[in-house]
Formats: structure tokens, C-alpha cells, sequence
């Protein structure tokens, strides 16, 4: 797949919590870096990017220009890393011990907003129990 852009996000758009984080680093990415793809409207693109919609919901992906997957704390390091604004973030993300207490937490957090989000809305045949709040 051809991509223009250094960067191609997926996030949920029906995720009121995501939607309005998306929203913010659209108005910082005024040179237009990043495209966006909402998986909420746009499911048919996943395939074009070898990506389910499971999992595109399960966590945050994109995609780099070379092509080259990322998903959960990577891809919101590559989002501030393209955001002048959030590269103090991105460096400071990268730093060893840093990362790891991220890439701990991210997964809890992940799971808590799927459940949420699947609370008020359909989220298609996602395997998602609502035990956990």
C-alpha cells in the first residue's frame, strides 16, 4: 500500500474519550502529517493496512510511511514524535524505565476503555465481557 503520509493513525471515533485526545492532535498537526482514520466509519480500510477491526479497537495502531505496524505506546510515541508540541513527550516516553511503566500500564487502560465504550455502544462481535469498570 502507497501511504503520503509519515503517519497513519487509527483511532475509535466513537469513543467519546478518544475522539476528543484525536481532536487536540489534530488542531497541533497543522502541516497535515498525520492521517487520521477513524475505524468507527471506516472499517473497510483496515484491510488495506492488514488490520481487524478487533484489534484496531483493542488498542491504538497506526501505521508508519515505510509501512512498517505499530500499535499501543508505540504508536502514541510516534504521534507525539510528529507533533513539534510533544516531542519533550516522545523523548521522554523512549527513556528505558519509562517506557516499561507504560507499556505496563497501557493494556489495564486499554481494556478499561474498550469495556466502556462497548457499555454504550454496539461494538460489533468484539469478545468484551463488562466485569471490570
Amino acid at each position: 500500500m502507497v501511504q503520503s503520509s509519515p503517519l497513519t493513525v487509527f483511532y475509535d471515533g466513537g469513543c467519546n474519550l478518544c475522539n476528543k485526545e484525536i481532536r487536540h492532535y489534530k488542531r497541533l498537526d497543522r502541516m497535515h502529517q498525520i492521517l487520521w482514520i477513524d475505524i468507527a466509519t471506516s472499517r473497510h480500510n483496515l484491510a488495506d493496512y492488514d488490520l481487524t477491526f478487533e484489534d484496531a479497537m483493542s488498542e491504538l495502531h497506526a501505521t508508519r510511511g515505510n509501512g512498517e505496524s505499530i500499535s499501543g505506546v508505540d504508536a502514541f510515541i510516534a504521534i507525539w514524535e510528529t507533533l513539534q508540541e510533544y516531542r519533550w513527550l516522545a523523548a521522554a516516553a523512549k527513556l528505558v524505565t519509562v517506557k516499561k511503566v507504560l507499556v505496563l500500564i497501557y493494556p489495564h487502560f486499554a481494556r478499561w476503555r474498550l469495556k466502556r465504550r462497548c457499555k454504550t455502544s454496539t461494538c460489533s462481535n468484539l469478545n468484551v465481557t463488562s466485569s471490570e469498570n
